[in-house]
């Protein structure tokens, strides 16, 4: 098999954040190949000069029949296939493949060129089409390069689909709520952030991020968003309530940051529940307010006291020099 290879990332839904693979290596370990053609001579040639690089290994099948059962017993890196053979020609044979849920790399090797045939194999999902005829030296290099192409863009889509699931678990069991906002849309939701603003993602999807924030904070919010969009620098990170749509307040602290979605800029803010922190800064707050005015109230009695006391000094004062 082949080394995963550098790529970028589509999130599921046709939505792409960017998320980068290893690179390839420059040396593939051999790729195992499945040939399958009626004419015996030419299964001999092609399996002799293809596997002469020591990268190849090929095992030939004489019909789709053949190399169905063969297919039973072990999986191959990618399945070489004649158009023209009896009961079943190489396209019923992809089809065949393809409907059954096989998407091994499946290459169309003939000497049938006619246009009609090449759509026809695109269409039913083959990989490469390569002609058959001319110069065999040509060919065979054609083929090799088409196999080895045929791999690595495979493996690059399989480890994309590995990258893509545990994203998409991480963003989905996220403790913060996740969103992506873009034309100041709601274009995502993860399950946390649909739990603060107490909707559906059918019911937040497409919406203006705004219809979501209190609208005490509305301009704080609206104006730090277009301002990253412009490509001024802001706080990446700020507090405001966000609002669900049966009035439940959750104070939330954002963490914005830009990303492309679909190709094009858009935002994406992890919103940390910080409800229970305001709400002790609140009680604290009420707690420093009432022990002030405690201490103001003691003060303007031991005002008074001490006034009382002069009063009450001065008329003694005043009956002793009667």
């Amino acid at each position: 098999m082949v080394p995963g290879i550098a790529a970028g990332i589509n999130s599921g839904k046709g939505h792409s954040f960017l998320i980068h693979l290893p690179s390839p290596s420059s040396e593939l370990s051999v790729i195992d190949i499945l040939y399958v053609d009626d004419d015996l001579d030419f299964l001999e040639i092609t399996k002799r000069m293809v596997e002469r690089s020591g990268e190849i290994a090929i095992e030939t099948a004489s019909s789709a029949e053949n190399a169905l059962a063969m297919m039973e017993d072990r999986t191959y890196d990618v399945i070489v296939s004649d158009y023209q053979m009896p009961r079943t020609d190489g396209i019923e044979f992809l089809k065949m493949l393809r409907g059954s849920g096989n998407t091994t790399p499946f290459i169309i090797f003939t000497g049938r060129g006619r246009e009609e045939v090449v759509i026809q194999a695109y269409d039913s999902g083959a990989d490469f089409y390569v002609q058959k005829g001319g110069d065999l030296k040509a060919q065979f290099r054609e083929l090799e390069h088409k196999i080895v192409q045929a791999v690595r863009i495979h493996e690059a889509e399989s480890a994309l689909r590995e990258s893509e699931e545990r994203y998409r678990s991480v963003v989905e069991n996220a403790t913060e709520g996740i969103v992506v906002v873009q034309d100041e849309l709601l274009r995502y939701a993860n399950p946390r952030a649909l739990e603060m603003v107490e909707a559906t993602s059918g019911e937040v999807t497409g919406k203006n991020f705004a219809l979501f924030v209190h609208p005490g904070d509305i301009p704080l919010v609206t104006e730090r968003y277009r301002r990253r969009q412009g490509g001024e620098k802001v706080p990446k990170t700020y507090d405001f309530r966000v609002v669900g749509k049966a009035g439940l307040v959750t104070w939330v602290q954002a963490s914005a940051v830009l990303i492309l979605w679909n190709r094009r800029t858009a935002t994406l803010a992890l919103l940390a529940d910080i409800t229970g922190r305001k709400l002790r800064e609140n009680n604290i707050r009420q707690r420093n307010v009432a022990l002030e005015q405690t201490v103001e109230d003691q003060a303007a009695r031991l005002e008074r006291s001490e006034e009382e006391k002069k009063n009450l000094l001065g008329r003694l004062a005043g009956s002793d020099t009667r």
